[in-house]
């Protein structure tokens, strides 16, 4: 069977199978998810938090969001990418144009990817203030104290680009990571 949800973001799962995600938008993180916490976590309203633990023969494409244009996980989220999911044509104005993880201090809980098993293809991050928000991470960004484990995939025609939207012009210096971009004190397993 085949989940498809297009042009509405997905919250509240624990695993994801074979799922469709496309054309969606945030003006916030997470395109299609935002991955917030481990199953049962509040948040300090008491609404309970965004869980999705697994994601396995996915398909992400054309979704965008200011960070992670297909996923964004943070604080204590967890998750696994297998089974060959896609991620094509994502975009973010940020950083991690398919997937950004992300911790907000050392002390707090770390966002984890366990693993991630699939293909990334023309995705992008443009920043269009390239001296306020550098771009990371054209497929994925491992922001500050973040974790991802094993990487099997390709990259093909994944890009981060900075411009300064004044002069119309390329700042290179704050693009980092076509592909990939690990930050300070994150880690990230093998990349095959």
């Amino acid at each position: 069977a085949t989940l498809s949800l297009t042009n509405s973001a997905c919250g509240g799962y624990d695993d994801v199978n074979k799922a469709s995600f496309g054309n969606t938008a945030n003006s916030g993180n997470g395109g299609a998810i935002y991955n917030a916490g481990k199953i049962g976590e509040l948040n300090a309203d008491g609404s309970i938090k965004t869980t999705v633990t697994g994601i396995s023969g996915s398909a992400f494409e054309r979704n965008s969001a200011a960070n992670g244009g297909a996923l964004y996980n943070t604080s204590s989220g967890t998750v696994t990418v297998t089974n060959n999911s896609s991620f094509k044509n994502n975009s973010t104005s940020g950083s991690g144009g398919a997937i950004f993880n992300y911790t907000n201090a050392p002390t707090d809980p770390h966002g984890v990817i366990s693993a991630i098993i699939g293909n990334f293809e023309n995705n992008s991050v443009t920043s269009l203030n390239a001296t306020a928000q550098a771009a990371n991470g054209g497929a994925i960004s491992n922001n500050t104290n973040a974790h991802i484990g094993d990487i099997t995939g390709s990259f093909i025609g994944n890009k981060a680009l900075a411009v300064d939207d004044d002069a119309a012009t390329t700042v290179i210096a704050n693009a980092s990571g076509g592909a990939i971009y690990n930050g300070a004190s994150s880690t990230i397993g093998d990349i095959t």
